[in-house]
């Protein structure tokens, strides 16, 4: 059995996004492809003018909305700060 078979892979980003962008403009892709897991990288953009940690809190609600609104079961985030957060969504 081959490590990906079965598994479709999308690809969507836009550079230069702020977090708020992100939310506003991009969460339909995650409608249209209904994915079960979602890998962000974004902050870097938000920290030119917002303090680190009110990013990394509105990327969490992110995360947080995309599992309840949108029934992502994982999230994993790579944030601008070189760690790696895998978000994993349990009821």
């Amino acid at each position: 059995m081959h490590i990906l078979e079965g598994i479709e892979l999308k690809w969507h980003g836009v550079g230069g996004r702020t977090g708020l962008k992100t939310v506003q403009f991009d969460l339909f892709v995650v409608e249209l492809f209904k994915p079960d897991i979602v890998i962000l990288q974004l902050g870097t953009n938000d920290l030119s003018h917002l303090p680190a940690v009110n990013v990394d809190s509105a990327i969490e609600d992110l995360t947080r909305s995309l599992h309840d609104s949108l029934n992502v079961k994982i999230n994993v985030y790579v944030s601008s700060f070189n760690k790696i957060v895998i978000f994993l969504n349990r009821h």
